[in-house]
């Protein structure tokens, strides 16, 4: 059997949990599935991890580049609807050369849309739909309140039509069953999980020496793309009780976007821990394994950054 499968990855240097997560799904697709053809957009000739993989790399539209004169996630849907058809073509080209290609799993909602809607039936080839959550539920997804209904239609579609949905957890599952669009058996939960290939034990003392922290002070660690929605401002107020506790306990915030590790570093200040709190910002993956190593306690959120 012979797999295309289609991603969108936010980082081809793996630098966001989604690119990680993206990277180790195909690693062990290959490793399954020899044969398999894995299809990327790329920008010009930006460094990729993928390449590793085989990757083909098409060239990344530049739609989602307009949302600087319109800020709207839209812009992003039209540049990943552009992606789809592209893929469609190599798709059928690889067919054409007597290549073909027998069930295309796609891990992004607006591809899944057209490969369940349109390019799938054309071609005649069955998808999977490696769904996380609703699109309609997503906080980045776009706001304007004339494309909510069009928000239900890209879920309905992509998650009714496919052939197959993988899922994360069962929670998802019982809300498909739940709303009447797949049978249980229809839905393969395949756990998030970390990659246990990079993420292995390690010496505390020569990660702390590395990373210049007390070899005595108690070391919490959470990691992370980003830090919206997480709560990680509950964490911080919580560590208040933790460092009257300990008064040499840390606290390392490792990942995050400028703009919200200002707002946290705000608040860690207003609660007197701004010596307490350690923000790295977004890191490279082999930068962020000294942390977990380092630690006392720590949360791993299959962050790459």
């Amino acid at each position: 059997m012979r797999i295309a499968y289609i991603a969108y990855p936010t980082s081809l240097t793996l630098r966001s949990a989604n690119a990680i997560q993206t990277y180790t799904t195909l690693r062990e697709l290959r490793l399954r599935a020899p044969q398999t053809l894995a299809i990327v957009p790329r920008w010009l000739r930006e460094p990729s991890r993928f390449a590793e993989l085989g990757a083909l790399h098409l060239p990344r539209p530049a739609v989602g580049k307009l949302s600087r004169f319109y800020r709207s996630t839209l812009w992003y849907y039209a540049e990943r609807s552009l992606f789809a058809a592209m893929t469609a073509g190599v798709i059928g080209w690889e067919r054409l050369r007597g290549r073909p290609i027998d069930i295309v799993y796609v891990r992004e909602i607006i591809c899944a849309f057209w490969w369940t809607a349109l390019w799938g039936p054309l071609l005649g080839l069955p998808v999977i739909y490696e769904a996380h959550d609703l699109e309609s539920w997503n906080p980045s997804r776009a706001k304007e309140r004339w494309a909510q209904p069009l928000l239900h239609v890209l879920d309905r579609v992509a998650l009714t039509k496919s052939a197959a949905v993988a899922s994360l957890t069962g929670d998802f599952r019982r809300l498909l069953a739940a709303l009447g669009w797949r049978k249980p058996e229809e839905i393969a939960i395949i756990p998030d999980a970390f990659d246990d290939s990079a993420i292995v034990p390690g010496d505390r003392v020569a990660a702390r020496r590395k990373l210049g922290i007390s070899l005595d002070a108690p070391l919490l660690v959470y990691t992370g793309m980003t830090f919206a929605y997480r709560g990680i401002d509950r964490l911080i107020d919580a560590f208040t009780a933790v460092r009257q506790a300990m008064p040499q306990a840390l606290l390392a915030l490792v990942g995050g976007r400028p703009a919200e590790i200002e707002q946290l570093r705000a608040q860690a200040a207003a609660l007197g821990l701004d010596s307490a709190v350690i923000f790295t910002g977004q890191l490279a993956q082999p930068e962020v394994i000294p942390y977990l190593h380092a630690a006392r306690c720590s949360r791993y959120s299959g962050y790459g950054n």
